[in-house]
């Protein structure tokens, strides 16, 4: 395939399609265009078939997320960044790429996700662990509590 010239204008296009209408033929528009009688052949036929000078846009790739996932993303940014008003998305991003790698911020995140796991599976530790409850001793003479430590073991 040899090397194009160039992207013809639309303005041009226009006119090679005026002249068409006024009924000259396609050497004698390419002559005055001065592009290939083949180049000029193809503007006609695609005026003719779909109707259309113009380049006919790309088709868009598939999205990646719905309108709702970015949304909800757009959402939990927001809130993020109202937690933390010192830094900026530009701030942040600036000092993303200054000092750390990208591998080094999922290992940490995973070891925090994993320690925040463990927390919440562990049960809740109470007072007396491994240790016997206290024994509560009432003196009759007074209203007051007397916490003794039990020394013996269970």
């Amino acid at each position: 395939m040899s090397r194009q010239k160039g992207q013809m204008s639309i303005e041009l296009r226009k006119l090679i399609i005026k002249h068409t209408e006024d009924g000259w033929s396609v050497r004698e528009i390419s002559e005055i265009v001065k592009r290939k009688h083949s180049t000029v052949h193809d503007i006609i036929k695609r005026y003719k078939t779909i109707n259309q000078v113009e380049n006919m846009p790309k088709k868009a790739h598939n999205k990646i997320f719905t309108e709702a996932d970015e949304r909800y993303l757009v959402r939990k940014v927001k809130s993020i960044s109202s937690l933390q008003p010192e830094s900026s998305g530009p701030e942040s991003s600036l000092s993303h790429e200054e000092g750390s790698n990208s591998k080094d911020d999922r290992f940490f995140e995973e070891k925090q996700n994993e320690l925040m796991a463990r927390m919440l599976k562990r049960p809740i530790l109470k007072p007396f662990v491994g240790l016997p409850p206290p024994k509560i001793k009432i003196k009759p003479a007074s209203t007051e509590l007397v916490w003794e430590k039990n020394t013996e073991p269970m």
